[in-house]
């Protein structure tokens, strides 16, 4: 099971196209350097924290549940 799946309730999950000319303001505007990043956002809209690079599931649900949710698998 995906992660998109298993927190669809709890997070919600955005997926941003570095080609697309759209993205550009976007792409500055979080000083995206490398890709694959991922951005933990809390509901008022702060950076919680980041990764830089592929991870693994349980190393995403595992900043998901601590970062996002409050809570330790």
């Amino acid at each position: 099971m995906a992660l998109e799946e298993k927190y669809d309730d709890e997070v919600a999950f955005i997926i941003v196209d570095v080609d697309h000319p759209q993205s550009e303001k976007l792409i500055e505007a979080f000083n995206v350097s490398s890709i694959p990043v991922f951005f933990y956002i809390d509901p008022k809209g702060n950076i919680v924290g980041n990764d830089i690079g592929s991870k693994s599931f349980k190393h995403m649900e595992e900043r998901i549940l601590k970062d996002l949710l409050g809570k330790k698998k």
